[in-house]
């Protein structure tokens, strides 16, 4: 092989880990979202779904390449095949470490994470009915319910 091609493999090469290496960051880190973000979002007549998270939990981590895959597999699906289930929605990411963020593990009484809410119009939305009560938000860490619940917009009140 001349030196010509060998210098183009290499570089063919490099750029091919260099993107699998970018994927596999983006997925597995989630993306805060922005304050002003937060409160447009908050006050939509579209549905959020919100993950309340902190970089230091070792769960959120964990559950961070499963966040992703199911939010943009969702987002994939109703904007470009146009076969998602009609539950349009966004998604922000709140982290306990902000300031700014702080004052939304208060008002939506968060006690850990992940945690998991949706909103639509500045309102908690219901997410299951558990013997009869109400379930408001999902704390854990099951990838079933986090799908779910990127797709669907509610869980499964049976799984933990």
């Amino acid at each position: 092989m001349n030196k010509r091609r060998k210098i183009a493999l290499g570089s063919v090469i490099t750029c091919v880990i260099l993107l699998v290496v970018s994927f596999v960051w983006f997925v597995s880190v989630i993306h805060h979202t922005d304050h002003e973000r937060q409160q447009r979002s908050l006050q939509s007549d579209q549905a959020v779904v919100i993950m309340f998270y902190s970089y230091t939990c070792p769960d959120c981590k964990e559950v961070a390449s499963v966040v992703n895959r199911s939010y943009w597999e969702g987002e994939f699906k109703d904007n470009y095949l146009n076969i998602g289930n009609g539950k349009e929605h966004s998604a922000v990411f709140v982290d306990y470490k902000n300031e700014k963020d702080q004052a939304l593990f208060s008002q939506y009484h968060i006690e850990s994470t992940p945690t998991f809410i949706v909103v639509k119009n500045g309102e908690v939305q219901q997410l299951a009915v558990k013997n009869g009560v109400p379930v408001m938000k999902y704390s854990g860490k099951n990838p079933k319910q986090i799908k779910r619940l990127y797709t669907d917009l509610s869980i499964d009140p049976n799984l933990n």
